[in-house]
């Protein structure tokens, strides 16, 4: 059944999977300084080559990206669709599983878990016991039996050990999983099927009428602008495609992507919650026109990024026909485009526009620039959200604050989830996107200069009094029914106490306290601070203890700092964080320092956050969720735009794969979703988005990163020049895992990419695509295993590199690797244009050797494995 859901939400969305199968935080910083070293290695090469560079004028980054996807990535959707196979309709038990030893058996230890009608999670190899089990000894048993599915009209249970499925046993050894999966995706719907299993100590057989996967043809979002005349030449891909054999490959492949779009996971535990309201729209669009995440993530940069406004976007991207030569681009060799500062209106209404909000009214420039009239703004901006929270019951507001600000949402008990996504589903986001643009308008840059002028200018009508937790002097302060209000001089001041509104003309000043973020009482709050080096610490109110530093939680929340080498230091919902909310940090210049725990740094779950730096050289820090990141229904985005930055990721929570050698870090443009398991309900991620414009810069991260995403996001990392080093460990880099999409573009400049495990790199795995695209630049791509345009578990996995030349080694199974699911196909794809590539496969020393146009490689057409590597 499909709930009806009132809001914005509801009108635009649909609900999935539950939480990422991590183990319990692993606490200490001694990770960080093993990260920290691979940042300074990183440094010393990086900066070998040179200062930042100079600077250029840029053209239309939209269209830019919109002539190479029509020059080497359309594809005729018809021809292509006509060389699929009939579709057949998935068979459904409705159980999860895992495997285990039969309960005599001596051998007692982990297991690993997996949905029957899904592959398993990870590298999709089965997770056996560490302890030595002979994994003959293993078998299938149910650990949840999802309501009205199959399973549960049969009586099956959880704990039941399944011996035997369709006659065939289920202990396979190290394929138990595989082998299990791949025999009931198999079967025929609405057909009997009998299994024999163990309950208690006793065998029985119990027959189950299988059914067909239930399906939702979800809402998808148009783009006409991408559509090519009939008389277009054919793409480079599409060239390729024409062999019958590589096209019908390539449309099998594709064709289980498009599958992803439309199936729906019910929920495990709630009636009511299996309709995923918030899938997104774009999500939807890119699994069924997967090699359109090229210019439709250009389109996501320029417009939340540059602050392009949408309607132009589209009109620039339109005109954008395959050209006979590509246009040159200024960033060529490292140059810097000169973007202007891009408005901060338009940023907000772009995200706002991704996320499929309601219509925003565009705000009217202020009239004055005073104090008072900024007050005044802000005043109206604290009905105007008030009344959209006033639907919620006392007791709503309190679970939300309390889900939110306390853990993260991924460790809440399966009732707790359940009650947040459904209250989720009530807040309708847009008088809150609405009350953050009518403040934003003050601060757009060309309206910096009189603002500051006139708020300097502003004489108070008597003294101020004393307030505690605030030193220095202060021109205003006023208790007001939305809360204080304070205006500091131009000295330094120390701000301990919590306020809802804070003016600070000058000096070097100092804020403890929430500097800026919202909460229940506050539901409006804001920072404008004009200029010093100013530092905005975790203690009371900004630490662990709650949101801070421009973080919307339940409301508005703005931090702006016009001038100044700042330092943000952060716990948990900070930095520019939205959760139910619109949180805005906006730093327009100086040497910055950001260092978080978890979720900040431009974050969204439920809401939009974004971090906007305008100048300067900067270092980002985070322990996870952070650096353009996002979850369930939320935009997180860290826009860039000049300087030579660093940004370091993870290094705190071990990933359970190897948790001796590998944290977690789930930023730098990343989005995750929550995976159905257990009791939990699913529900899809959101969009990540980091977009650095100009410099040389470093990206340090672990596991799941770097314009990667999980569980029906978007996740997508921008570089526009320079010499830059990406460092990660695996899913990263363009990585596109478990029914999502991940992209990686970078826009000149000699870079490297390193993932010291793999499983990145232009790497799709299990119905999902992953894309690193590279404009130019003498590049070398390094990874262990299935990277560089490599596709797993019926994924699609891209690597376009577009000139200069180029290096790339990996160990096996990549550089155009498609790897053969036990059932229908996946696809790895390279495309070298121009300059060379030379390659070494094997994880043996080896001369690297150039590396040719190649087909379909051995035994593929057997076991559907599928791979093109193209250089022109």
């Amino acid at each position: 059944m499909t709930a009806q859901h009132p809001s914005k939400w509801g009108a635009a969305r649909g609900m999935t999977a539950s939480p990422l199968p991590c183990e319990a935080p692993a606490r200490g910083g001694g990770a960080w300084w093993g990260l920290l070293a691979f940042v300074l290695a990183g440094l010393l090469s990086l900066f070998a080559a040179g200062g930042l560079p100079g600077r250029s004028e840029a053209g239309d980054l939209a269209s830019r990206w919109q002539a190479r996807y029509a020059r080497y990535l359309h594809l005729d959707a018809p021809r292509l669709a006509g060389l699929r196979p009939p579709y057949r309709s998935r068979a459904w038990l409705g159980v999860m599983i895992e495997t285990a030893p039969l309960p005599d058996s001596a051998a007692q230890a982990g297991s690993a878990e997996a949905e029957v009608d899904a592959p398993p999670q990870g590298d999709g190899r089965p997770q056996l016991s560490a302890q030595g089990t002979r994994p003959a000894e293993r078998y299938v048993r149910i650990t949840n039996v999802l309501r009205g599915s199959p399973a549960e009209r049969a009586g099956l249970e959880a704990g039941d050990m399944i011996l035997s499925f369709a006659g065939e046993t289920t202990a396979h050894g190290e394929e138990t999983l595989d082998r299990f999966l791949d025999r009931a995706r198999r079967q025929e719907p609405e057909v009997d099927v009998p299994l024999r299993i163990l309950r208690r100590g006793e065998e029985r057989t119990v027959r189950v009428r299988l059914a067909t996967w239930p399906t939702r043809r979800g809402p998808e979002a148009p783009h006409p602008e991408l559509d090519l005349p009939a008389s277009a030449p054919p793409s480079t891909l599409e060239e390729a495609a024409r062999d019958d054999v590589r096209g019908r490959r390539l449309a099998m492949a594709m064709a289980y992507l498009e599958e992803a779009a439309q199936r729906r996971w019910p929920s495990p535990a709630e009636e009511g919650l299996d309709a995923d309201p918030f899938r997104l729209p774009e999500v939807t669009y890119l699994l069924r026109h997967p090699f359109a995440t090229l210019p439709v993530a250009a389109q996501l940069v320029e417009r939340i990024g540059l602050g392009a406004p949408a309607d132009d976007a589209a009109a620039g991207a339109a005109q954008a026909q395959r050209p006979s030569a590509e246009r040159p681009h200024p960033g060529a060799s490292g140059a810097s485009p000169a973007h202007p500062l891009g408005s901060v209106v338009e940023r907000l209404r772009g995200a706002a526009a991704a996320l499929h909000l309601g219509r925003l009214e565009a705000p009217a420039p202020p009239l004055d620039l005073g104090v008072r009239a900024l007050i005044a703004r802000w005043l109206a901006a604290q009905e105007a959200v008030q009344r959209s929270l006033a639907r919620l019951t006392d007791e709503d507001r309190q679970f939300l604050w309390q889900a939110i600000s306390r853990s993260s949402p991924l460790r809440l008990e399966a009732a707790e989830w359940s009650r947040l996504l459904r209250l989720a589903t009530t807040i309708d986001l847009t008088p809150f996107v609405q009350a953050a643009l009518d403040l934003a308008v003050f601060f757009e840059p060309q309206r910096r200069a009189a603002l500051r002028a006139a708020l300097r200018a502003w004489t108070p009508s008597a003294p101020a009094p004393a307030v505690e937790g605030v030193s220095g002097r202060l021109l205003l302060a006023e208790e007001t029914p939305a809360g204080l209000v304070l205006v500091g001089d131009e000295g330094p001041n120390l701000y301990r106490r919590d306020a809802a509104f804070i003016l600070d003309l000058g000096g070097d000043d100092v804020y403890l306290n929430n500097a800026g973020a919202s909460r229940p009482g506050m539901p409006v709050t804001m920072v404008v601070d004009l200029d010093g080096d100013d530092l905005y610490g975790a203690a009371r109110g900004g630490g662990e203890e709650g949101p801070a530093q421009g973080a919307g939680c339940l409301g508005v929340g703005l931090l702006i700092d016009l001038a100044g080498n700042d330092r943000y230091i952060g716990g948990r919902l900070a930095q520019g964080a939205g959760c139910l909310g619109v949180g805005l940090l906006l730093d327009a210049a100086g040497d910055d320092t950001y260092e978080g725990n978890e979720f900040v740094q431009g974050y969204g779950l439920f809401g939009i956050g974004m971090l906007i730096d305008e100048g300067g050289w900067d270092a980002y820090r985070a322990a996870g969720f952070a650096q353009g990141a996002s979850m369930t229904g939320g935009l997180g985005a860290l826009v860039e735009m000049a300087g030579n930055d660093v940004y370091v990721a993870g290094g705190r929570d071990a990933d359970f794969r190897d948790p001796a050698k590998a944290t977690t870090s789930f930023s730098q443009g990343f989005s995750i979703g929550a995976r159905p398991r257990g009791e939990h309900p699913g529900a899809a991620g959101g969009i990540g988005l980091l977009a650095d414009f100009s410099g040389h810069d470093t990206y340090v991260a672990d596991y799941f990163g770097q314009g990667a995403s999980y569980w029906y996001g978007l996740g997508i990392l921008y570089d526009g020049a320079g010499n830059d080093r990406y460092l990660a460990g695996r899913y990263a880099q363009g990585a596109g895992v478990h029914f999502s999409l991940g992209a990686l573009l970078d826009e000149g400049g000699d870079d490297r990419y390193e993932a010291r495990v793999g499983v990145s790199q232009g790497l799709g795995h299990d119905q999902a695509f992953g894309l690193l695209a590279d404009a130019e630049g003498e590049d070398v791509y390094q990874a262990g295993w299935l990277a560089q345009g490599a596709g797993s578990a019926n994924g699609v996995g891209l690597l376009l590199d577009l000139g200069g030349k180029d290096q790339a080694l990996i160990g096996e199974r990549g550089l155009g690797w498609g790897e053969a699911p036990a059932a229908g196909a996946s696809a790895g794809i390279v495309l070298k244009i121009g300059g060379g590539l030379a390659g070494q496969r094997g994880a043996g020393p080896g001369e690297l050797e150039p590396l040719k146009e190649a087909g379909m490689p051995p035994q593929g057409q057997e076991r559907g494995r599928f791979g093109i590597l193209i250089q022109r």
